[in-house]
């Protein structure tokens, strides 16, 4: 039997962990070990976690000597756990009980270093407060590294793979999270595997570390004012788009593997660094030929899609909202 290690990252979560904590030690597959390494909480996060501990000797708390932020607590604690894999965790949100089942199940019969499922979100009054897009995602690196939808809360991630990745290689991203550095890195190895069905409840808060004020759908607009929305959000946010892209472009040069996928985002986001007119032009076509693996999951109408993925450059000033 495979080893389990779950990962969690504590910083006062002291309102909601023991919620998570339950969901966790109610696994169908048995757990190695459960390693929480808190960032320097100032309530009773550690006093709960170390009530738990008494209890379940799989439990290991570690207090960081200094606060490391959200993102380098997590990039640090994945490296010390022991586990064949291991499941990174929110303090806050509720896992289903065969979440281990499934992701392992998936990582073992189709292969792979990193599988991720869906997540639906709640509120603290236990209301759903965003709707989801039931299609099936497109997870491919051209996809990935305009927005992640390979969440932490809902990956298994082989411990071999753990080993290959460094904070300095995550640095030189931009204004990015933990999970995008590893989904993106899985997706451009083609090690990155879906797993269609709702594995976490995810939790909405103020207090919460990321998404918090993502709790409803943007307001619909009709074709032309969206198309003037978008264009005020390009020429407005075009120096801040170019230097995202030619990190990003810095950051894949490093990923050590060829393959067609990590080709086409090279060129994607060489392309999206520039902003001279033939450059421009350039990425419109490419966008267009590539237009199967760029958007979320495929358009129907194939008319459609060949417009939205030609205008799709001046459209992607909305993934920096």
């Amino acid at each position: 039997m495979e080893k389990i290690s779950v990962v969690m990252c504590s910083y006062n979560g002291g309102k909601y962990i023991k919620e998570q904590l339950d969901s966790i030690l109610s696994q169908t597959y048995p757990l190695y070990e459960i390693i929480i390494q808190d960032d320097g909480s100032t309530d009773d996060t550690c006093e709960i976690i170390a009530e738990y501990q008494a209890k379940y000797p799989i439990i290991k708390l570690i207090r960081n000597e200094r606060n490391l932020g959200f993102n380098l607590n997590f990039l640090d604690a994945i490296t010390k756990a022991t586990g064949d894999f291991i499941a990174t965790s929110d303090q806050d949100d509720i896992w289903e009980p065969v979440k281990i089942e499934r992701l392992l199940d998936c990582l073992e019969t189709r292969g792979g270093q990193v599988s991720f499922g869906r997540s639906d979100s709640f509120n603290d009054k236990g209301e759903r407060v965003r709707f989801f897009d039931e299609r099936t995602p497109n997870y491919s690196v051209e996809r990935l590294i305009l927005a992640n939808i390979a969440p932490g809360h809902n990956m298994l991630i082989r411990k071999e793979f753990i080993n290959n990745l460094s904070v300095p290689q995550f640095q030189i991203y931009y204004k990015w999270f933990w999970d995008e550095y590893i989904a993106v890195v899985a997706a451009a190895r083609e090690e990155l595997v879906f797993c269609n069905e709702y594995l976490v409840h995810y939790r909405r808060h103020a207090d919460q570390a990321t998404g918090a004020s993502s709790t409803t759908l943007r307001p619909k607009m009709n074709l032309l004012a969206a198309v003037a929305d978008t264009a005020v959000k390009y020429f407005k946010r075009r120096d801040e788009m170019l230097a995202c892209y030619s990190a990003k472009n810095s950051f894949l040069k490093t990923i050590n593997c060829s393959n067609e996928h990590l080709s086409n985002a090279l060129k994607f986001t060489r392309l999206s660094s520039r902003r001279d007119p033939l450059s421009v032009l350039r990425l419109q076509f490419h966008c267009l030929r590539r237009r199967k693996y760029i958007f979320f999951s495929q358009e129907v109408n194939p008319v459609i899609l060949a417009v939205r993925a030609f205008f799709f450059p001046f459209y992607c000033a909305n993934y920096f909202d």
